[in-house]
């Protein structure tokens, strides 16, 4: 026993600290730590108050797990670390991102579902028509239903398979994507709310039994009381409230392009996102319009994470292959 402890006192005092961040993440971790500064910031001086859910439980343990992963990376466990990082960051940014989005609801404009409506027409797309063909076919409600809510797994499946699959430049260039494309939708969504074409079309639950559920009928009324002050805490706000631009289609794109970067097994991974982005229209509850405005925010989103990486990867001398 002796021994094997000596052996593994060994190995530790010959591990040289390192960088806890990969050369290719410094730009996207300035960003969200900048971001939740503001955030923290916000809640310190606002009567806005974060309140209590039992969900940050779960939010904790994944910074727990982000946390140890930075040490992991420092102390030359790239691998753990790598895992720990696909498996919590982007979850991270998602409750980021929804502390956000209440936020800005308080601080919103007023609903334009008349513009998105008619720049629906203007596009030659009839909504109702759509959600006629649906309601003839129930079947096509269910399974885009299925296709529409994989969204929570995927953020956390796609950057492991990434990392396996694909090599570390492509699994930072997605998530810098990822990033990108909230801060965009972040930007735009205060001056473009709506309550969703459920709601303006008058649209019931009772007309649509296969979907899994109502959400759709609630953020309206949630962003309403968030202005009128009639709701104070985000613990009461927990919901997906970003009509404009469709953050869901921007996720499809984005996670289309990392199917397409596994090859031939990735193709799966290409067709459910094909899928959710057809489904972001009806399951979704969301206007042409918004679909098109989260299909370019993606993509630009794509592009843009590409020059950021390229530049980190000068700078930091990382050959193009890494």
């Amino acid at each position: 026993m002796g021994a094997v402890l000596e052996k593994f006192a060994a190995r530790a005092n010959a591990i040289v600290p390192g960088a806890p961040l990969h050369r290719l993440s410094h730009v996207f971790y300035a960003v969200v730590a900048a971001w939740i500064v503001v955030l923290a910031g916000y809640f310190a001086i606002s009567d806005f108050r974060f309140g209590y859910s039992p969900v940050f439980n779960v939010v904790g343990v994944v910074a727990f797990g982000l946390v140890s992963g930075l040490c992991a990376r420092r102390y030359g466990m790239r691998r753990i670390a790598s895992l720990l990082e696909c498996v919590t960051v982007l979850p991270l940014i998602g409750a980021t991102m929804l502390a956000s989005t209440a936020i800005m609801a308080r601080h919103s404009s007023a609903f334009i579902d008349a513009r998105l409506r008619a720049s629906d027409a203007a596009l030659g797309f009839d909504w109702l028509q759509l959600f006629a063909f649906y309601q003839r076919h129930p079947g096509l409600m269910h399974s885009f239903d299925r296709a529409y809510n994989t969204l929570l797994a995927q953020i956390v499946l796609v950057p492991l398979l990434l990392y396996w699959g694909a090599g570390e430049r492509r699994l930072w260039r997605f998530l810098t994507a990822w990033l990108i494309a909230d801060m965009l939708t972040l930007a735009i969504f205060p001056f473009a709310t709506a309550s969703g074409p459920m709601s303006h079309y008058g649209i019931t639950p009772a007309m649509v039994p296969e979907l899994s559920s109502t959400w759709q009928w609630e953020f309206a009324a949630l962003i309403s009381n968030l202005r009128s002050g009639a709701v104070m805490e985000f613990s009461k706000s927990i919901m997906g409230i970003v009509q404009f631009p469709s953050f869901h289609a921007a996720a499809a794109i984005m996670l289309g392009w990392a199917g397409l970067q596994l090859r031939w097994w990735g193709l799966p991974l290409v067709a459910v996102n094909l899928a959710m982005l057809f489904a972001t229209l009806i399951n979704g509850d969301h206007y042409l319009t918004d679909v098109l405005a989260g299909t370019t925010i993606g993509l630009v989103s794509l592009w843009a994470s590409g020059r950021v990486i390229a530049w980190q990867a000068a700078r930091a001398f990382i050959p193009a292959a890494s």
